[in-house]
């Protein structure tokens, strides 16, 4: 069973692998292979924040904070809406890199200041 600190290392370094294979992907959206490890990384970002809310002592049944329901939308809006633009509007999918660079921004505050 991994620590505190282990799963925070694994969450923060599966969320900076996401990150930089779906960025790889925006910008060479014919590469098959970022697009798995995209779809991989987010699913154990997923993982790993569930169980670190667990260590936290947040239950699974609710109610949240604040800060996890805006970190499970960034999730989604991201796990979600970029393979979708980067499939269907890959001309414009390079205009999406300063709005996730924003967003990365606001999901590191949520989960360093726990606001709410």
């Amino acid at each position: 069973m991994l620590n505190y600190h282990d799963l925070k290392v694994l969450h923060i370094f599966v969320v900076a692998v996401f990150f930089l294979s779906m960025t790889v992907s925006m910008y060479n959206p014919e590469k098959l292979l970022h697009k798995i490890v995209s779809g991989i990384a987010s699913l154990l970002v997923l993982a790993s924040g569930v169980i670190l809310l667990d260590r936290f002592g947040i239950s699974h049944k609710g109610p949240y904070p604040t800060w996890v329901l805006i970190k499970v939308g960034i999730w989604l809006a991201l796990s979600i809406v970029t393979p979708i633009v980067v499939k269907k509007f890959s001309k414009v999918a390079k205009l999406l890199y300063w709005p996730w660079i924003i967003i990365l921004l606001v999901g590191i505050s949520m989960a360093v200041y726990k606001p709410l």
